[in-house]
């Protein structure tokens, strides 16, 4: 009986120490593949990451030059406003003291030059504002997007919003004879072609950054 008892033993610890060797290696198995797979998103968000800062500082180089350019035009118009304004002053001056006999009071040229700083303050405004009301891109994105849940909408509309130069020149010409709203997915099209951005498990992967 003993003999028995003991054998059953001896099966049951040879059936725990095979079941424990599968374990064991289904779980070397499982621990393996999720290493790879931790390595696999880890380079990917490395890399998505400084493509995303590529973006970014394109974007602040292009808004700063765009920022320049409109400061040296501003500047070389206000010189010749300045100019002719020297010249009205001049002929204002002279018809008070030559053909009306009075005193002529120069205008202040503090006041003058803080009109001149709100002229440019409210031109930059109303450019901005021009450029808001002709190309509304987050409400014709969301109504061409509306096969695609809302989070992905919003990752498409901050894209175009800060990504637009990577539209294709040829696009940027092409979009202006188009309707808007095919001229809106040409340029989210391009945005995504120059992210490498090809199919949905793409776009998936991407929203994870944003």
């Amino acid at each position: 009986e003993n003999s028995n008892t003991i054998n059953q033993q001896k099966r049951k610890i040879a059936r725990l120490v095979d079941n424990l060797s599968s374990l064991m290696a289904k779980y070397s198995k499982t621990d393996k593949h999720y290493k790879q797979e931790n390595m696999d998103l880890t380079e990917e968000y490395r890399r998505i990451t400084e493509q995303f800062q590529d973006l970014q500082g394109k974007y602040r180089h292009f808004q700063t030059s765009d920022a320049k350019k409109f400061d040296e035009i501003w500047a070389m118009k206000e010189g010749e406003v300045k100019k002719y304004l020297g010249t009205v002053l001049q002929a204002d001056k002279i018809i008070h003291e030559q053909q009306l006999g009075l005193y002529w009071y120069p205008p202040n040229e503090e006041a003058v030059n803080a009109a001149f700083q709100e002229a440019r303050l409210r031109a930059k405004s109303v450019g901005k504002k021009k450029i808001m009301d002709q190309y509304p891109q987050a409400d014709t994105i969301q109504s061409l997007l509306t096969d695609v849940s809302p989070e992905v909408r919003r990752m498409f509309t901050l894209l175009c919003d800060e990504a637009g130069f990577l539209v294709e020149s040829k696009i940027r010409k092409v979009v202006d004879g188009v309707p808007r709203m095919e001229g809106d997915r040409m340029k989210v099209d391009s945005i995504l072609k120059a992210l490498a951005i090809t199919n949905d498990h793409d776009i998936d992967r991407l929203q994870r950054f944003f």
